[in-house]
């Protein structure tokens, strides 16, 4: 399930495999520059509407995408593995409760500005396994932007090797909640407009981008 809000503003970019990755880091720079203390649905689904603005504002062409995501951090399988996903390794709910993930998409590459927030954020959703919490033996990186093809292969079943990342799909009958671009949760964003605008020419994003 994906949900695109194309702006007006937004245009796409012809090779979207080009961006620089130097813009690419002041790009999630400032998609991180913003803390959430916002109500249910998950840090990762504000981080990824946020992304869409930023996104759109620096002349990208982007959706938000929703599934699953399972990252393995330790030695132990099960343990070491943050799950944001059901037992079948796909996206959608528990008990009333989002158990997925949300991220972007630019063109053919996967766009994921809240991994620095994974181990901030790792309450169990769902029957407790009893391990305890996972024990980190890596350091990930701050976002991941990279050809989706290049990622390692999802499964729905099993856990990813260590310091693999798998994304899957949505697999709930209900629609995520990233499935709308419209109504309450966009208009909560409404007063970082300015804000993301100011900065996104601060750093002058769509003239390194020619999108300007």
């Amino acid at each position: 399930m994906r949900a695109s809000r194309r702006g007006r503003n937004a245009v796409r970019v012809p090779e979207q495999r080009l961006i620089p990755d130097d813009v690419k880091i002041d790009i999630a720079g400032i998609v991180r520059r913003f803390d959430f203390d916002l109500p249910g649905q998950g840090d990762c689904v504000w981080r990824a509407r946020m992304g869409l603005l930023v996104l759109n504002e620096c002349g990208i062409d982007a959706e938000i995408k929703a599934g699953a995501m399972l990252v393995r951090v330790g030695p132990h399988r099960k343990r070491d593995t943050v799950r944001y996903a059901l037992h079948n390794n796909l996206g959608g709910y528990y008990d009333g409760w989002l158990v997925g993930h949300a991220w972007n998409q630019v063109g053919d590459e996967l766009v994921d500005f809240s991994v620095a927030d994974w181990n901030e954020d790792v309450d169990p959703v769902g029957p407790s396994d009893r391990l305890g919490p996972p024990e980190w033996h890596i350091n990930l990186p701050p976002f991941i932007w990279q050809p989706e093809k290049s990622l390692p292969r999802w499964r729905s079943s099993g856990e990813p090797n260590l310091g693999h990342v798998w994304y899957g799909p949505w697999g709930d009958r209900n629609p995520p909640p990233t499935a709308t671009v419209t109504g309450k949760p966009w208009e909560m964003l409404e007063p970082y407009l300015g804000v993301i605008k100011d900065m996104v020419s601060e750093f002058e994003i769509r003239k390194r981008l020619g999108t300007s």
